[in-house]
């Protein structure tokens, strides 16, 4: 299994904005930014969407952006 975070400032670091951002940790020691999650699994693919604003997601997966060059790759 592969994890890999990114805060939720990242995006603006390159050009100076909101670096700040990433220094900053809440309190509850919730992460504050994104988590993927890589897993192998025996064939075909997979996808599971969680978290607090998972709801605000389109209902259908090939409306999400991120998610096209994923099913680009698995020929899906």
């Amino acid at each position: 299994m592969l994890r890999i975070y990114a805060p939720a400032s990242s995006a603006n670091i390159s050009v100076g904005f909101d670096t700040l951002g990433a220094a900053i940790s809440p309190i509850d020691g919730s992460l504050l930014g994104d988590v993927v999650q890589i897993e192998d699994i025996p064939s075909g693919f997979e996808l599971e969407s969680a978290g607090y604003f998972v709801r605000k997601l389109p209902k259908e997966p090939q409306k999400i952006l991120s998610i096209k060059p994923m099913y680009y790759l698995a020929n899906v």
